[in-house]
C-alpha cells in the first residue's frame, strides 16, 4: 500500500509541476506577443485599424502603369489600375530627339524577359511610327506571367485589351489631371535632360499641377554619380524628384543620397528601396519618405509572395509601396480591390458555362468593344476549326511576298516534290502538271470534299507528305482545274507540304516564325502539333485536326482572332504584306478567277446548308466566305455560331470594320448563346458603328425571362420559350404545406415515402395536383410496317435468367441483320423503318439468347439503329399550345440545347416508337443517347446509373449496349430493391450492385441524390436510368425523385432516362396522382424549356 501510495503522490506532483511549467510558459508567450504587436502595427490583415491605416497613409504606386493590367505605360493599363485601388502611376518615358516628344514605352525598360512578347527598341517609340504602330495586347502579359510562377489572384486586375496606341506623356497628363505620376526618364543621360526641359515647358499648359508640385515626380534613369550632379544643377521648379533605381542588389538610392548635398536632400520626394535595403534605410533616410520598390523584382519575375513582403515594408513605415500587382497587393492589406465590370458580363440565366466573347471596332481609330457572356479570370484558346484558314492565307502570302514561296499562279509539281510512295503517278497526272497553289487554296483544284474523312485522316497522325500523297492521289485526271469548287480541308495538307518544304520548317514553326511573331500573336495561339495541347472539344476529332492544320488545326485566343482580321486593315506603314498580297487575300477568288466555278459553290453544301440559316454567300475567297462587302471566316457547324472573323473588304483600309465572336465550346452553346450570335452578326452587318453587344445580350437575357411563367433558373430556349398556361385545369390545391419541405421527415415504409414523394413534386410544381384524366390520346398511326420476325420483348422477361445455348435461329438472325445494315433513301421512310425494325430484332434476339456474354457484332448493329434513327424524321404530334401544369424548375441536370431536338420524339402517352409502330409494350431499343448526336469521349470518366434495374439483362443491359458504339463506361452502378448477379463476362468492367429501397429526400444512405455527388463530378459523362415504383400501390418515386433532382443547383446529369408512372388503364398502370397529359408536358417541358436530354422511358 505504501508504494502504491508513493507513486501516486510522484505522479499527482509531476502533474501539478507540469501545469506550473506551462502557466508560465504561457504568461512568456503572451508577453512577446504583446511586445511584437506593439512594435508591429498589426500582426494580422484582418484588423480594422490596420486597414485604416493602409488607407489613409501607405499609397501604392502602380508600377509602369500597372504592368499586370494592360500593355505598360498605358492609358488602359493605369485606367485599370487605378481602378483597382492604386494611389499613384509610375510611367516610363523617353525622348525623341527628331520631334522632341516625349513619348511613353511600351515594353518597359525594353528588356523584361517575358517570351512571347516582341522585345522593342526605341527606335520603335519615335514619333515617326507613333501614329499607326500599336502596343501588343494584354494577353502576351498574361499568358506568359500565368506560365512564371503569377497566381491567377496575382492577374485578377489583368482585364482583357486589345492592341493600343502608344501613347505620349501629354497624354498622361491630360487623361489624369489630378493623379499623382512619377515619370521615370530612359535613354542616355543627356536625353534625358532633355526630355526634363520638355516636360518642364509640356507642364506650362497644365496649371493646376503646377500648383500642386506633389503631383508630379521624375526620376532619373542615369548612374548614381551623375544623377547627383544633374540634381545639384536643377533649379527648383513644379514637380519633385525620386532617387533609387535598379541596380542589380537593390537600387542605388541610399548610395546617391551619401552624394547628395542636404539642401536637396530634404526637397526629395521619395526614395525607392528594395525590401531587403527597408532597414538599412531606415536609419539612413532620416525625413526622407521611403517607397518600398517591390516592382523591381517583379519586372524581373522573381515574384516574392506579397503575404511576406508587404509586412516588411509596412513594418519599415514607408510612403509608397510601388507594385504591379495593384489588386493583389490591396486585397493583402486590407483594401479590397474594386472589381472592373466594364467589358464582362455574367451571363444570368443558368444553363451553360460557355463563355462567348466579342470584340468589335468600327474603324482603326474608333475603340475597340469588348464583351464576354461570362466573366473569365484569363483568356483561354479554342479550336477556331475552319476560321484558321485566314492565319494560312496569310501566312502564304507572306511567303510569296518573301519570295519563299513562288507565286500564287505557278504550277506546285515543283514545290511538292513527292515521294511516289501513295501516289505513284504524280509526276504524269494530267491535273498535277498545272495545279497551282490559287488553284487548291480557292477550292478548284479537285481535291476531295470536306466530308469524307477516310482511316488515314482521322486514325493516327501522318506526316504532312503523306496526307498531301494521298490527297492529291484521289483527283480525277478528268478534272479541269478551276471549273468546279469542291469545299475540302484535305487540300490545306497540300499547302501545308509546300510550306514545309520551301521553308524547311516544320508548318507551326514556319508560322511562328513568319506570321505570329511579326504580328504579336500570343504564345496561346498556334497551330496543332505533337508538342501542344489539343484545343479540339472531342477526341474524335483531334486526329484530324492535327492533321489537317493548315486548315482546321488552329488554337487561337479572341483577341488573336481579332489582330488576324485587323491586320488585314493595312493601317501601318511597315505592314506585314503589301496592298496587293493584302487583296488576294480578301479577293473572292472565285469571282475574279475562276467564275465558271461558282454555280458549283453556291449549288452545294456547305453554301447550301449556310442559306437555310440566313447567310447567303456570294462566293469563296482563299480566307472564307463572301457576303456582299463583307468577308467572313467562319469555323463551326453550318450557321452563325462558331469562332468568326467578319470585315468589310469592300475597300481595305483603316476604315474597314471587324468583329470576332470567338466561343469556349460549341458543343455546350446554349439556345440563348445561338441567338446571341445571330443576332449579333445581322447587326453588325446592318450598323457596325451602332453594335452595343452588352445591351443586345441583356435584352435577349430579358426576353427569355419574361416569356416564361416561373421565376426559376431556367435555361434559354431554341425554338421554345416555355408553354403558355391553359385558361383553366382538373387540378387542386394541396392542403398540407408541411410536406414540402426537406429532408423528409423519415417514413416507415417504402410506401408511404412515396405518397411524400407525390406531395413534394405537387409543392415544388406550384402546390397543385392532378384529379382526373385530360386530353387522353390516341395512338398515333405510323406508316411504318412491321419487319416480318420482329421479336417482341415480352418473351425476354422470362427468357433472360436461362437458355443461354446459342441462338435458336441463326438463320432468322443473319437475315435481320442483313436488312438492318441497309441504308435506304431518307425519302422512302416506311424502308427506313423497316431497317430499323430488322436492327432491333437483331438486337433483341441477341439479347434473349446471349444476354450473359459480349457479341462483337452488337455495337455495329446499335450504331446502325442509330443512324437510321436520325434519318427516320416523322411528326408525331405538334407541340401543346399550353400547359395544364407549370413549368419545372430547371436544376440537376445539364443542358444540351443543341442536341434536344434530335432525340427520339415523345409521344403524348409516353410509351416509345416500338409501342406505336408494333404494339410492344416493353422495348429498349428504340432511344438516340446523347453519343449519338455528339461525342462525349473527352468526359473525365463516363458513367452510367441505373436505378431500379430488375435484372442484369433488362435495362442495365440495353444501356451498356445503347452507348457501346461509342464507348464502354468507366463505372457502372446498378441498384435495386433486389439481388442483382452480375454475368462473370461484365465483372471486369468495374460494375458496382447496391441492394437498396431507393427514398427520396432523406438525405441519407437511401437517398441516392444523397449519394451520387459522391459517384460522380461535373467533368463526368453521366447517364441515370430510373424506374421505380410500388407494385398494387398508387404511390410512384420517379416524380418525387424528379422533385429533387429539379430542385437541385448541382448539374450532374447528363441524360436521363425515365418512366414517370401515372394512370392509363389500358397498360396496368393504376397510379390516380398524375395523368398521361401532365406527364407528357412535363418531360416536353424538360426537354424544350431546360435543354435536357430526357427520354421516357421504356
Amino acid at each position: 500500500m505504501t508504494i502504491v501510495f508513493s507513486r501516486h503522490s510522484f505522479v499527482v506532483r509531476w502533474r501539478l509541476l507540469t501545469l506550473c511549467l506551462l502557466l508560465v510558459a504561457l504568461v512568456l508567450t503572451a508577453g512577446w506577443m504583446f511586445k511584437f504587436d506593439s512594435a508591429w502595427p498589426c500582426n494580422k490583415f484582418d484588423c480594422a485599424g490596420h486597414s485604416t491605416r493602409l488607407r489613409e497613409q501607405v499609397r501604392v504606386i502602380a508600377l509602369d502603369g500597372g504592368i499586370l493590367h494592360g500593355p505598360p505605360n498605358t492609358i488602359l493599363a493605369s485606367s485599370r489600375a487605378l481602378r483597382q485601388g492604386a494611389h499613384e502611376l509610375n510611367v516610363d518615358l523617353v525622348w525623341n530627339r527628331l520631334s522632341g516628344q516625349l513619348v511613353c514605352t511600351h515594353n518597359s525598360t525594353h528588356w523584361i524577359p517575358i517570351p512571347g512578347f516582341p522585345t522593342l527598341s526605341q527606335s520603335f517609340t519615335q514619333s515617326g511610327n507613333a501614329t499607326s504602330e500599336h502596343s501588343p495586347p494584354c494577353q502576351h502579359f498574361r499568358h506568359q506571367l500565368l506560365l512564371s510562377g503569377f497566381s491567377a489572384s496575382d492577374l485578377q486586375g489583368l482585364g482583357p485589351c486589345p492592341p493600343q496606341p502608344l501613347t505620349s506623356a501629354a497624354d498622361f497628363l491630360e487623361a489624369f489631371p489630378e493623379v499623382a505620376i512619377t515619370f521615370d526618364l530612359k535613354g542616355p543621360c543627356g536625353e534625358q535632360l532633355l526630355a526634363e526641359a520638355a516636360l518642364k515647358e509640356l507642364l506650362l499648359r497644365f496649371p493646376r499641377r503646377m500648383a500642386q508640385p506633389e503631383l508630379t515626380t521624375l526620376r532619373f534613369f542615369c548612374p548614381a554619380k551623375e544623377t547627383a550632379e544633374i540634381l545639384r544643377l536643377q533649379q527648383p521648379v513644379a514637380y519633385g524628384y525620386a532617387i533609387g533605381i535598379p541596380n542589380g542588389q537593390g537600387t542605388d538610392g541610399l548610395e546617391l543620397l551619401q552624394l547628395l548635398e542636404p539642401r536637396l536632400v530634404s526637397k526629395l520626394a521619395g526614395i525607392y528601396v528594395s525590401p531587403s535595403q527597408l532597414d538599412e534605410a531606415v536609419r539612413w533616410a532620416g525625413s526622407v519618405p521611403l517607397v518600398c520598390d517591390i516592382g523591381n523584382e517583379e519586372i524581373l519575375l522573381l515574384l516574392k509572395d506579397l503575404n511576406e513582403v508587404l509586412p516588411r515594408c509596412l513594418q519599415a513605415n514607408v510612403r509608397a509601396i510601388h507594385t504591379g500587382r495593384v489588386a493583389a497587393a490591396l486585397q493583402i492589406l486590407g483594401s479590397p480591390a474594386t472589381t472592373v465590370t466594364e467589358e464582362v458580363h455574367a451571363e444570368s440565366v443558368e444553363g451553360t458555362a460557355t463563355s462567348m466573347w466579342v470584340l468589335s471596332q468600327a474603324n482603326a481609330t474608333s475603340p475597340v468593344q469588348v464583351f464576354s457572356t461570362v466573366p473569365a479570370l484569363h483568356e483561354s484558346n479554342a479550336w477556331t476549326r475552319c476560321a484558321g484558314k485566314l492565319a494560312t492565307a496569310l501566312l502564304v502570302m507572306r511567303l510569296v511576298e518573301l519570295k519563299i514561296l513562288p507565286g500564287l499562279d505557278q504550277p506546285m509539281i515543283g514545290i511538292l516534290d513527292l515521294s511516289g510512295q501513295w501516289f505513284p503517278n504524280w509526276k504524269q497526272h494530267p491535273v498535277m502538271k498545272n495545279l497551282t497553289l490559287r488553284h487548291v487554296m480557292a477550292g478548284v483544284g479537285g481535291l476531295p470534299m470536306w466530308r469524307w474523312l477516310p482511316e488515314w485522316v482521322t486514325k493516327e497522325v501522318r506526316s504532312p507528305l503523306e496526307l498531301a500523297e494521298r490527297a492529291l492521289s484521289h483527283v480525277e485526271e478528268a478534272t479541269i482545274p478551276g471549273s468546279t469548287f469542291v469545299y475540302s480541308n484535305m487540300q490545306w495538307a497540300v499547302v501545308e507540304l509546300a510550306i514545309e518544304r520551301r521553308t524547311r520548317m516544320d508548318f507551326p514553326t514556319a508560322a511562328r516564325r513568319f506570321l505570329f511573331d511579326p504580328l504579336g500573336i500570343s504564345e496561346q495561339t498556334y497551330y496543332r502539333s505533337e508538342d501542344r495541347s489539343s484545343c479540339a472539344q472531342s477526341p474524335e476529332t483531334s486526329v484530324f485536326e492535327r492533321n489537317l492544320r493548315a486548315g482546321i488545326g488552329l488554337c487561337a485566343t479572341a483577341y488573336d482572332l481579332f489582330l488576324l482580321g485587323a491586320t488585314l486593315r493595312q493601317s501601318c506603314k511597315a505592314c506585314l504584306l503589301s496592298p496587293h498580297s493584302f487583296r488576294e487575300v480578301v479577293t473572292d477568288q472565285l469571282a475574279v478567277h475562276f467564275p465558271s466555278a461558282v454555280p458549283s459553290f453556291q449549288t452545294n453544301a456547305p453554301a447550301t446548308d449556310f442559306a437555310q440559316q440566313g447567310l447567303r454567300f456570294t462566293g469563296r475567297g482563299f480566307a472564307g466566305y463572301h457576303l456582299g462587302p463583307w468577308l467572313l471566316a467562319h469555323g463551326g457547324l453550318e450557321g452563325f455560331l462558331g469562332q468568326n472573323v467578319l470585315m468589310h473588304v469592300a475597300e481595305v483600309s483603316e476604315v474597314s470594320d471587324v468583329m470576332v465572336t470567338w466561343i469556349s465550346g460549341m458543343n455546350d452553346a446554349s439556345g440563348l448563346l445561338q441567338a446571341f450570335a445571330k443576332e449579333l452578326m445581322q447587326s453588325f452587318l446592318r450598323a457596325p458603328g451602332s453594335l452595343d453587344a452588352k445591351a443586345m445580350f441583356d435584352s435577349l437575357i430579358t426576353t427569355v425571362q419574361t416569356t416564361t411563367t416561373t421565376t426559376t433558373t431556367a435555361g434559354p430556349t431554341r425554338a421554345f420559350s416555355g408553354l403558355p398556361p391553359c385558361g383553366s385545369g382538373a387540378t387542386v390545391v394541396v392542403a398540407d404545406a408541411r410536406s414540402c419541405t426537406l429532408p423528409f421527415k423519415r417514413q416507415d415504409t417504402p410506401q408511404t415515402m412515396g405518397l411524400s414523394a407525390e406531395a413534394r413534386f405537387n409543392c415544388v410544381l406550384g402546390r397543385r395536383r392532378w384529379a382526373g384524366d385530360i386530353d387522353r390520346p390516341v395512338r398515333q398511326s405510323i406508316k411504318c410496317p412491321i419487319e416480318s420476325g420482329f421479336w417482341k420483348l415480352d418473351s425476354l422477361l422470362n427468357a433472360c435468367p436461362a437458355n443461354a445455348s446459342g441462338i435458336s435461329d441463326s438463320a432468322r438472325l443473319a437475315s435481320m441483320t442483313a436488312k438492318c445494315f441497309k441504308r435506304p433513301s431518307a425519302s422512302r421512310p416506311a424502308r427506313v423503318c423497316r431497317s430499323m425494325s430488322a436492327c432491333a430484332s437483331a438486337w433483341n434476339a441477341i439479347n434473349e439468347n446471349q444476354w450473359h456474354r459480349r457479341v462483337d457484332e452488337l455495337p455495329r448493329i446499335v450504331l446502325a439503329q442509330h443512324k437510321l434513327m436520325q434519318i427516320y424524321t416523322t411528326p408525331i404530334r405538334d407541340a401543346p399550345q399550353c400547359s395544364r401544369f407549370p413549368l419545372p424548375p430547371c436544376g440537376g441536370m445539364k443542358p444540351h440545347w443543341d442536341l434536344v431536338d434530335k432525340l427520339e420524339p415523345l409521344f403524348p402517352d409516353l410509351r416509345n416508337l416500338w409501342y406505336h409502330a408494333h404494339a410492344t409494350l416493353i422495348d429498349f431499343t428504340p432511344y438516340l443517347p446523347l453519343p449519338a448526336l455528339a461525342n462525349f469521349s473527352n468526359a473525365k470518366r463516363r458513367i452510367l446509373i441505373v436505378v431500379g434495374a430488375n435484372r442484369f439483362c433488362r435495362a442495365p443491359k440495353y444501356l451498356m449496349d445503347m452507348y457501346s458504339p461509342y464507348f464502354d463506361f468507366d463505372q457502372i452502378h446498378l441498384v435495386d430493391a433486389h439481388a442483382l448477379d452480375v454475368p462473370s463476362a461484365f465483372l471486369s468492367r468495374n460494375i458496382t450492385t447496391r441492394q437498396m429501397t431507393a427514398q427520396v429526400a432523406t438525405r441519407d444512405d437511401a437517398d441516392i441524390f444523397a449519394a451520387i455527388p459522391s459517384w460522380v463530378t461535373e467533368d463526368d459523362f453521366v447517364a441515370l436510368m430510373w424506374d421505380t415504383d410500388f407494385e398494387g400501390q398508387d404511390a410512384t418515386l420517379e416524380w418525387g425523385i424528379l422533385a429533387d433532382l429539379l430542385s437541385m443547383h448541382w448539374k450532374l446529369v447528363d441524360e436521363l432516362f425515365i418512366e414517370t408512372h401515372f394512370t392509363q388503364k389500358a397498360i396496368g398502370w393504376t397510379h390516380t396522382f398524375h395523368g398521361r397529359q401532365e406527364a407528357y408536358e412535363l418531360l416536353y417541358q424538360l426537354r424544350h424549356h431546360c435543354g435536357f436530354a430526357i427520354h421516357a422511358w421504356p
